[in-house]
């Protein structure tokens, strides 16, 4: 998800793509989507995914929402991994317990440019063996 950071214009672009930093790249230099044309833009949310499948339909859900109220996910991880996530929605915060199936919460009324996911309480490292 990027976020324009044009002076007057508040805007959110949701795609997917296999090579972020040259997508982005062509947002900012005009060569990207219609819609992103003439602003320039900075990475606020980014979500890797096995298939081009599962990320077109994530995508999917994300434009599908909009501007309305929900939140829309799903945790590809090892059954019965309990851990919550924190995101915050404008001053709110919410506890989500992501599992393999699609799950929906009301967020309430918020500016979607004011949505975060807390990651800055969690500390993760992977190290292969």
């Amino acid at each position: 998800m990027l976020k324009s950071i044009s002076p007057g214009y508040k805007k959110t672009y949701v795609g997917y793509t296999n090579n972020l930093e040259l997508r982005l790249d062509k947002h900012n230099t005009n060569k990207g989507a219609k819609s992103t044309k003439g602003y320039k833009w900075i990475l606020i949310y980014k979500r890797k995914f096995k298939t081009k499948n599962l990320a077109m339909s994530f995508e999917y859900k994300l434009k599908k929402t909009g501007r309305n109220t929900s939140l829309i996910f799903k945790w590809n991880a090892i059954d019965g991994f309990d851990m919550p996530i924190i995101v915050s929605a404008g001053l709110i915060e919410y506890k989500i317990y992501p599992n393999s199936s699609w799950q929906e919460i009301n967020l309430g009324e918020f500016d979607p440019l004011d949505f975060r996911i807390r990651d800055d309480l969690f500390y993760v490292n992977v190290k292969k063996i």
